[in-house]
C-alpha cells in the first residue's frame, strides 16, 4: 500500500526511514485493520526512528520489528518518552529505551476534567437506564 492509500483507507502511515521506494510494511496488505491503525512503512536508505509519544506497545513493537532492532519497555500503557530522538539513524547497535505509562497518567488522555458535564452525563444516563427497565417492567 501507499502513503496515499493508507490514509484514504483510515489508517495512519508512519514511514521508518529516508528513501524513496517502500521495502516492507507492518501489517501486510492482507491483513484485517481497523480505523486508526498504524500502518508502519520502511523505506529504503536509512532507517530512522518515528516520534512514538502516545504510542501503544503494540505500535510501538511493530517499529522495532520491522527495524530488526530490540526496544526495552520501561513501565505499561503509552510511551511517553523515548531514549532515541525522533529522526534518528538507528543501526543494529541502537539501544532504543520507550517510557510507558497508564492512560490515566497521561494528559494528552485526560482533556475532558469538567466534573460537572462528567456527573450530568451520568444523571443523563440514569434516567435513560430507568427508563427503559420500567418500559420493561411494564409490558
Amino acid at each position: 500500500m501507499q502513503k496515499k492509500a493508507i490514509s484514504e483507507s483510515k489508517l495512519i502511515p508512519v514511514v521508518v526511514g529516508n528513501g524513496k521506494k517502500v521495502v516492507q510494511q507492518i501489517p501486510q496488505q492482507a491483513n484485517k485493520l481497523m480505523e486508526g491503525e498504524r500502518v508502519i512503512i520502511m523505506t529504503d536508505g536509512d532507517m530512522t526512528i518515528p516520534d512514538m509519544t502516545n504510542w501503544s506497545r503494540d505500535d510501538a513493537q511493530k517499529v522495532s520489528e520491522i527495524t530488526g532492532i530490540s526496544f526495552s519497555f520501561k513501565g505499561t500503557g503509552y510511551v511517553t518518552n523515548q531514549s532515541v530522538s525522533a529522526g534518528t539513524i538507528l543501526n543494529e547497535d541502537s539501544n532504543v529505551v520507550l517510557t510507558m505509562k497508564k492512560p490515566n497518567e497521561i494528559s494528552a488522555f485526560n482533556q475532558n476534567k469538567d466534573q460537572t458535564n462528567q456527573d450530568k452525563i451520568r444523571q443523563d444516563t440514569n434516567i435513560e437506564e430507568n427508563a427503559g427497565v420500567g418500559d420493561l417492567l411494564t409490558q
